[in-house]
């Protein structure tokens, strides 16, 4: 089995619109844009140890039967590439319960903040701290380590260290890639409509949300 990823997207269109467990994804470009970062990785499944440059940032894709989407690539070793048409299945078990916590913290409390490529780079690299790093969220250690300076780590520190117990502006829904792509998590806002919670059937309350995170 591939390892963990994760993309957190916001539905341009209705999420109720989708009346099958089979979601089709095809990226297509940045939407805010993307800085490059510097970062190293520790003990993570399907990715050397040691320094990695790379980019972050908010991206859209497109979706048969979802409509727009606006997503964030955050899986370290698996790629999203253009034009392609990706296929995933929803996963109520992606993650474990801490995990879905605090990433329900961090959208509901710094999502509406994203409004550029430094303020959508900043909550993507957040959102990695949040999958790989299990213990203290710490950007200075741990598996995942952001090296880079400049805007976005003074964001994503500032947005970190200010993070409260403030919750459930959003619905987290996970869908795994059937291929050897990016596994994702949707956002909804709450409350969730009636046709929403049937489609949904069988992903169980958020709060009750608990899984094991996967590995390679």
């Amino acid at each position: 089995m591939k390892k963990i990823g994760l993309a957190g997207l916001v539905l341009a269109g209705s999420m109720t619109a989708a009346s099958a467990n089979t979601i089709h994804l095809t990226y297509l470009g940045p939407s805010h844009g993307f800085e490059s970062i510097n970062y190293s990785t520790l003990g993570i499944s399907g990715i050397a140890d040691g320094s990695h440059a790379g980019v972050a940032g908010e991206f859209q894709l497109s979706s048969p039967e979802l409509g727009s989407l606006v997503a964030y690539c955050v899986d370290l070793a698996n790629t999203i590439s253009g034009n392609t048409s990706y296929t995933y299945e929803y996963d109520a078990t992606l993650f474990t319960s801490d995990v879905v916590d605090n990433l329900d913290r961090l959208f509901t409390q710094h999502y509406a903040d994203v409004v550029d490529s430094v303020t959508s780079a900043a909550l993507q690299v957040l959102v990695w701290e949040m999958v790989y790093d299990t213990g203290a969220l710490d950007l200075s250690s741990g598996a995942f380590v952001l090296n880079s300076g400049g805007a976005v780590a003074t964001t994503a520190s500032a947005w970190l260290s200010s993070l409260t117990n403030d919750s459930g502006d959003y619905n987290l829904v996970f869908l795994e890639s059937d291929t050897d792509s990016q596994d994702l998590v949707t956002i909804d806002p709450v409350p969730v409509p009636a046709a929403g919670l049937l489609m949904l059937a069988g992903l169980g309350a958020f709060g009750a949300v608990a899984g094991r995170r996967k590995t390679a």
